[in-house]
């Protein structure tokens, strides 16, 4: 089932998608999600396909783990080969081109996006710049000195009504917010 996706996936995230789509009170989506994969994979670009398209080229895999990504733009024609092109960023550092060891990912728990809508690498890009303005923002809110003193960091209100606020973490008793 989804022998395609396989070597696009660690051996867990496979064999748990695999699962919920036969067993799942979700196995419609599973099915569904992973089908688009597979055929996602049969149309993508291989190595060089896209060459001199830069910003302009699109990632149609995108891989995550914790604060790092990697979004793949073209796939090598050796299976054996085990590598893409693509943009990545590891550890919240600034994406870079270049090639990726899907191995490597694989080995280092990075999971295969389900969700994924492929893209052009230009939009990636835009939206990780947002969302650093986006931090830099929420990080004003706090005074410094308590940026200092206690290395505060942010984390969703969910229970917040307007969304976007953010409170703080309970590090020091001072500093936590009454709900």
């Amino acid at each position: 089932m989804y022998d395609e996706l396989r070597s696009f996936m660690s051996a867990d995230q496979y064999a748990t998608c695999c699962d919920l789509a036969l067993h799942s009170e979700e196995k419609r989506f599973f099915n569904d999600a992973l089908g688009k994969l597979c055929t996602e994979l049969v149309r993508m670009p291989i190595t060089y396909e896209q060459d001199g398209a830069g910003m302009n080229a699109i990632a149609h895999l995108h891989y995550f783990n914790h604060n790092s990504d990697a979004w793949i733009t073209e796939l090598d024609v050796l299976p054996e080969q085990r590598q893409a092109f693509g943009l990545i960023s590891l550890g919240g550092m600034p994406p870079e081109l270049g090639y990726i060891d899907l191995v490597d990912l694989l080995k280092n728990d990075f999971a295969l996006d389900l969700y994924w809508k492929p893209k052009r690498l230009i939009r990636i890009r835009e939206e990780i710049d947002q969302q650093k303005q986006t931090l830099k923002w929420s990080q004003a809110l706090i005074p410094k000195t308590a940026q200092l003193r206690t290395g505060l960091f942010f984390e969703k209100n969910l229970k917040s009504v307007s969304s976007g606020s953010f409170r703080l973490c309970k590090h020091l008793p001072e500093f936590e917010n009454s709900s």
